[in-house]
């Protein structure tokens, strides 16, 4: 079972399987095989490219398969079942039914506010939440959201649909347009005799996942969040429910996902936080952890457009900065000159720095765009400390990740 990452690479826990691995060959024609595939068919150019690349190695090397290569687009339910379906053909076992299920809770969206006003980037926000339970989190964890449709847009699937307003389900006790709120209804629809009918139809909207800004001790769950257009002006799925749909003070399901591999080390060691954009949402909870423990030997190194109008949380950071919480702040506003300047050419330019707060354990956390942003600063430490360090650095839990 492999996931895809990024744009089409590893995940980065298997990142030393793919080299030591994948570029060998080997005689496998004693093995007979199986691949399920999951991906995001968002990414359409690289759609679970991690899981086929395995399935060409494994043929290669003369291994035989089962079945052809199940791909499985954001945990759909249909495509999990067609792999149980297919793996109880080939080994005559009964199989019990697989089902993902998610629970999502229900979170209070209490502010929303644009931290980018003229900004010639899209437009970003701080997004807070409040549980309606208790709840805790580590920095580092990310927040999966439920999102829904606008008013306008279930108003006009009704009329097209020719759905009386109010109509009730009775199986749920509520009204069509409230049960309406979460699905996908884009899809192809054949007629229907009533409204349970209709809603077997239409799946759930895809879940979005976001970067958690806060830690729970701020008694408040903080995201930033970009908004997403498509070409004809459609506000993204998740960014356009954040950030414009969902009412203020209404009710969000939101789950928290643990997320191990971007979690803070629990010691004094020093910490280097890289990321651009949206990114900065990961690195403020890590920081703002580390405050909590008295943790000095923290080096952010964050990049935006103009530092006029896209420094996120500019009176934070400096007041981490001028309470020596912060050792080192670099920042990259790219549009500030003539000449764009990103993190990874800040990073370039404190190699022998770099160097000796590897030297002192530093662990290294990169959260932001992995295009662009993360595969550059990849290959900059790469240049400064060598493939083999940074590798190293990687197997020993001292670079992590949470890119996107």
């Amino acid at each position: 079972m492999a996931s895809t990452y990024g744009t089409g690479e590893a995940p980065d826990l298997a990142s030393g399987f793919v080299k030591k691995i994948l570029s060998k060959q080997t005689d496998l024609s004693h093995l007979h095989y199986a691949v399920l595939a999951l991906g995001s068919r968002e990414y359409a150019d690289t759609f679970c490219h991690f899981g086929h690349a395995i399935d060409d190695w494994l043929k290669q090397n003369g291994a035989q398969h089962l079945f052809n290569t199940i791909e499985v687009d954001n945990a759909n339910q249909e495509q999990i079942q067609t792999w149980n379906s297919a793996l109880a053909k080939v080994t005559q076992l009964e199989l019990q039914a697989m089902n993902i299920e998610k629970t999502f809770d229900s979170w209070t969206l209490t502010q929303r506010d644009l931290l980018n006003p003229n900004s010639l980037g899209a437009p970003a926000f701080n997004i807070e939440l409040k549980p309606d339970h208790e709840v805790s989190w580590q920095a580092g964890d990310i927040a999966e959201i439920q999102p829904g449709n606008s008013a306008e847009r279930i108003t006009q699937f009704m009329q097209q649909h020719q759905i009386q307003q109010n109509t009730p389900v009775d199986s749920l006790k509520i009204t069509i347009e409230q049960a309406l709120w979460d699905k996908d209804l884009t899809v192809e629809i054949e007629p229907f005799a009533n409204m349970k009918n209709l809603l077997e139809q239409l799946p759930a909207l895809p879940s979005r996942e976001y970067s958690i800004a806060s830690i729970p001790s701020q008694q408040v769950l903080r995201l930033v969040v970009r908004q997403q257009s498509d070409a004809q002006g459609h506000l993204g799925l998740g960014s356009g429910w954040l950030t414009h749909h969902a009412p203020l003070n209404s009710k969000i399901a939101l789950r928290i996902r643990n997320n191990p591999s971007f979690h803070l080390i629990d010691d004094n060691r020093p910490i280097i936080c890289i990321g651009n954009g949206t990114g900065l949402a990961g690195l403020m909870s890590l920081l703002h952890a580390r405050t909590r423990q008295d943790y000095t030997q923290n080096w952010l190194i964050f990049g935006e457009r103009q530092r006029e109008h896209d420094f996120f949380y500019q009176s934070t950071i400096e007041a981490w900065q001028t309470t020596g919480m912060l050792q080192r702040l670099d920042l990259a506003f790219s549009r500030d000159q003539a000449e764009k300047v990103y993190v990874h050419h800040k990073l370039r330019e404190q190699a022998q720095e770099l160097k000796a707060w590897i030297d002192k354990g530093a662990v290294i956390y990169v959260c932001g765009s992995i295009n662009g942003m993360a595969s550059d600063v990849d290959q900059a430490l790469i240049d400064i400390l060598g493939e083999a360090t940074v590798d190293q650095l990687r197997q020993d839990g001292r670079y992590r990740r949470d890119v996107y």
